[in-house]
């Protein structure tokens, strides 16, 4: 990752211009990504020289751990400074994830599965394809696993009405969301009730559970509208992203995207508002 502090009157298209002249010099292994870091000042250029090493969860989780202060941890990755990128999912808090076949996005649905099991977190599965979720079944934190359009409908039926019960205990307490519930919960003499566990709800191949029944956009919507201060954050993925899937209403609804390589810069586009992701490489 190098920064490039350019002189004044100096345009960053003028870089844009020269990436893969950069990437030539570099012997990188695809054209180099530049973006603009207005916080730092700098331009900064993201050039891949070596091969991907791959790392496991316990590389991340184990070793490094989780802060006390995040309500729903997860791990996403290793950054290019070889940090670990650990964020808080109650502050995203939906997350859409679009990229072709085999770009990892299997692999990054398994890392927030497995950190949200490490943080005890109630997790909820939607497996269209049958096999990929087959595995947390019988685990005490996976309250329940879909695969079938009908089941999908049952799902979000009974999450819609899980919110509206929380709120409901939230507001009798007389606080704005789960995180301050909970603290006011310690007080055991005044308040005796269980704690509100983050609940989150991962979606694979939404295209597929969309063209279904496309009404169940509504639902889904409904609760990641909502389910922030009740503790309910959906993760959602496809290997569609484009503009018929990934509608303006889920755009709305899942401020926090995250982009695998694409197909198209079009695609891209759906996803990140920007092109770039179709330069990536495959992990």
């Amino acid at each position: 990752l190098y920064n490039v502090k350019l002189s004044m009157g100096c345009r960053s298209s003028r870089v844009d211009n020269i990436l893969k002249d950069i990437g030539m010099q570099l012997k990188a292994y695809s054209e180099p990504m530049g973006f603009v870091s207005t916080s730092d000042g700098v331009y900064k250029i993201s050039v891949q020289k070596n091969e991907i090493r791959s790392k496991s969860i316990s590389d991340i989780i184990l070793k490094h751990g989780f802060e006390n202060n995040m309500s729903c941890p997860i791990a996403i990755g290793v950054g290019a400074d070889e940090v670990p990128i650990i964020v808080d999912l109650a502050s995203m808090p939906n997350v859409l994830i679009g990229g072709i076949p085999g770009s990892g996005k299997s692999m990054l649905l398994h890392s927030i599965i497995l950190s949200s099991i490490y943080n005890g977190s109630d997790i909820y599965l939607c497996d269209p394809k049958m096999v990929e979720f087959s595995r947390y079944k019988s685990l005490k934190c996976v309250k329940s696993v879909s695969y079938s359009i009908d089941e999908f409908r049952i799902l979000f039926s009974s999450l819609i009405k899980i919110m509206n019960d929380r709120y409901n205990l939230i507001s009798s307490r007389g606080v704005s969301n789960f995180s301050e519930f909970n603290n006011t919960n310690k007080d055991r003499i005044l308040f005796k009730s269980k704690e509100i566990n983050p609940i989150v709800i991962v979606v694979d191949e939404w295209a597929d559970i969309y063209f279904s029944d496309k009404s169940v956009e509504n639902m889904v919507c409904a609760v990641a509208q909502k389910g922030r201060a009740a503790g309910m954050f959906v993760v959602m993925a496809t290997q569609r992203p484009s503009s018929k899937v990934v509608s303006g209403l889920v755009k709305a609804s899942f401020p926090a995207r995250i982009a695998l390589r694409t197909s198209t810069s079009v695609d891209s586009r759906v996803v990140l508002e920007q092109p770039g992701a179709e330069k990536m490489t495959d992990p």
